[in-house]
């Protein structure tokens, strides 16, 4: 569960007498509501990883009740833990070395999921970049940075998108493995006997 805090902020002179905050799944129909006398209010019973749709209205007299905008918010959570996020060091060759990762998509409210890559040492300099498109829910995402180093030491972040709300997940220190493949000798002797 999630919790909403945001800033009620008055904008008219007459007699306010309360506010009422409404919120609901984005696109639903029918709106929740939560009355207040104060400038902050808190929404209770958010679900994480969706999006929300939260509206003002002015509680006045003798005005009527002016209603605000409707804003949005979401809270990302989850892509924590190996329960939700596996990162496998894989070996392909001597020369093709790489990482693969799969994780459960959060949220049929997630719209994108960027995948980077980065030597754990400079995490600022992404080496690959992956966006997934989550096409249902529940659904497993996956894929493979490929072309790396053996034994280097790399950073994964997962940012998970909902609208134009992002979090990151970051996991550094997943090292890749040495190659498993030996190389054909040369110069050798071979003595029978």
């Amino acid at each position: 569960m999630a919790t909403a805090h945001f800033p009620i902020t008055p904008t008219t002179s007459v007699s306010v007498t309360g506010y009422r905050v409404q919120h609901r799944l984005h696109g639903a129909s029918t709106w929740d509501s939560f009355d207040t006398t104060g400038t902050t209010i808190t929404l209770p019973g958010l679900l994480d990883n969706r999006l929300y749709d939260i509206q003002v209205i002015t509680l006045s007299v003798p005005l009527g009740n002016p209603v605000s905008a409707i804003v949005q918010t979401a809270g990302i959570n989850g892509v924590t833990g190996a329960s939700t996020l596996s990162l496998i060091p894989l070996s392909f060759s001597t020369t093709s070395v790489g990482i693969g990762y799969v994780f459960n998509n959060l949220s049929q409210d997630i719209t994108t999921f960027t995948v980077t890559l980065a030597l754990n040492d400079t995490p600022g300099v992404i080496l690959q970049t992956t966006v997934l498109y989550p096409s249902t829910f529940p659904q497993t995402l996956n894929g493979t940075f490929t072309s790396l180093l053996p034994l280097t030491s790399y950073r994964i972040t997962v940012t998970a998108a909902i609208a134009s709300f992002t979090q990151s997940f970051i996991y550094a220190g997943v090292t890749t493995q040495a190659s498993t493949v030996c190389p054909n000798p040369s110069n050798s002797t071979a003595v029978l006997s």
